[in-house]
């Protein structure tokens, strides 16, 4: 609430050197009314919910950027992830494209996910990993 009242008053102490033309008599009333209105009980509340709001958004949007959940079921899963996304959105159809098929050339029976998270794909991750590595591609 003081917060609030002292920007309002900063905002009428600025005021007070204008001509009265430029600044009425009904406008500095005003300006009065929002003066007290923010230093009101409702005011402070209001502000304190839309504040408490805003920072409740702000820590989820952090904690969603802070949190990379990585699970990997060996070493060669997490290369191949690693190369699926770091092309960012931009890339990611072309390099999933070309790990579907180089994981269709290698006989694995296990879909994308599976290779990465099931620890029953691993030699299909390993045979993954050497056919793109043969095929030039520095994982």
């Amino acid at each position: 609430m003081q917060a609030s009242r002292a920007a309002v008053g900063a905002s009428i102490l600025k005021k007070l050197n204008i001509s009265v033309i430029d600044y009425p008599l009904s406008i500095a009333k005003s300006d009065l009314e929002d003066y007290y209105r923010a230093g009101t009980l409702g005011t402070g509340l209001q502000k304190a919910a839309t504040d408490a709001g805003q920072s409740a958004s702000l820590a989820e949007a952090d904690k969603s950027t802070a949190i990379e959940f990585r699970y990997a079921a060996d070493a060669n899963s997490d290369l191949l992830r690693d190369y699926l996304l770091a092309g960012g959105l931009k890339e990611l159809e072309q390099r999933r494209t070309r790990l579907e098929a180089i994981r269709k050339k290698v006989g694995c029976p296990y879909d994308l996910t599976a290779i990465f998270n099931n620890t029953n794909a691993l030699g299909c991750t390993k045979s993954t990993v050497t056919e793109e590595r043969s095929e030039g591609l520095s994982l």
